[in-house]
């Protein structure tokens, strides 16, 4: 039974107190572990089975027979290889800063950073109080609010509902169908274009344009941002968010504002933004095929091979 992991640095100094206790054995074994003990991430757990399964791939077997006299004779086996190098996206500097930010929050919090220019994963953090919830960060599914007005301007230019400059009422609260919507605090801009409806983020110009959406507009216009899209990346474990058709206008009323059925996790927004500047849809990454950074073995969380996206 093991009574408790220690690393090197902290074994050294009792090693030899340990080892002469009755009944105690110390045996090495090869763990996955950060260079700094106090960075913390839901990305390290699926590192940790990356690492685990490729050290039980090259880890080599034997089968020996043993005489009476203690001979022992090989029967049949495959010699241990060198398991290979593992390498990471995340960056070790990005992690703690974002840790160290997050750190005097209270309520759950999360920082999910990704590279704009290729969609490296840089940091996935969380708080204490978020850790208790579980991988939010990667995983948790919120209203994403006003930000999600992006998607909504975006589906009726294509539905063909308005145009950047087309002129739309934001009334401070607006009865549609039967839900009724306000701004925030009720703000009132009167007739603007659309452009300045979106910029001023007017709830109630949203929502009329929503109702006369087809059902799956927000939903396809929230792919294109990569809100729904499945990411396979080994090692990592992720969920973008949901929006659903919504056959109601009540319910895309709701969505417009990025309520009701819509939903989205930190790391699937996090991608959005970037989409909407870049115009088009990238992989997550959480590792490199050309890896800049080595990872250490029983040193450093780290994944492999390059991920590839599926629709």
């Amino acid at each position: 039974m093991t009574a408790v992991a220690l690393r090197e640095v902290d074994l050294a100094p009792i090693e030899e107190r340990l080892a002469a206790l009755p009944g105690v054995t110390l045996a090495p074994q090869p763990r996955l572990l950060t260079v700094n003990r106090d960075l913390s991430s839901p990305v390290w757990s699926g590192l940790d089975e990356m690492w685990h399964e490729n050290q039980t791939a090259t880890a080599g077997w034997a089968v020996q027979s043993v005489a009476m006299d203690g001979t022992v004779r090989s029967i049949a086996g495959v010699d241990p290889t060198e398991a290979p190098d593992l390498y990471t996206t995340i960056d070790p500097d990005l992690q703690a800063r974002a840790e160290a930010t997050l750190a005097s929050f209270d309520r759950p919090a999360v920082i999910v950073g990704i590279d704009a220019d290729n969609g490296a994963v840089r940091t996935v953090a969380q708080n204490a109080a978020a850790d208790l919830e579980g991988p939010v960060a990667l995983t948790g599914l919120y209203p994403p609010g006003s930000t999600f007005k992006v998607v909504t301007t975006s589906a009726a230019l294509q539905a063909g509902l308005a145009e950047p400059d087309t002129v739309l009422p934001c009334p401070g609260v607006a009865t549609i169908g039967d839900r009724t919507i306000p701004n925030d605090e009720s703000f009132d801009l009167g007739e603007v274009p659309l452009h300045a409806a979106f910029a001023n983020s007017c709830n109630t110009t949203m929502a009329g344009l929503a109702v006369d959406m087809p059902p799956t507009a927000l939903t396809d216009a929230a792919l294109q941002f990569g809100l729904g899209v499945d990411y396979i990346t080994p090692g990592l474990v992720t969920v973008t968010g949901s929006v659903p058709p919504m056959e109601s206008g009540a319910a895309r009323v709701e969505g417009a504002i990025g309520q009701g059925q819509v939903t989205a996790s930190p790391f699937g927004w996090r991608s959005s933004p970037r989409r909407s500047r870049v115009g088009r849809h990238r992989c997550r990454r959480s590792s490199r095929g050309s890896p800049r950074r080595p990872i250490r073995r029983s040193h450093q969380p780290l994944q492999t091979h390059s991920p590839h996206c599926e629709r």
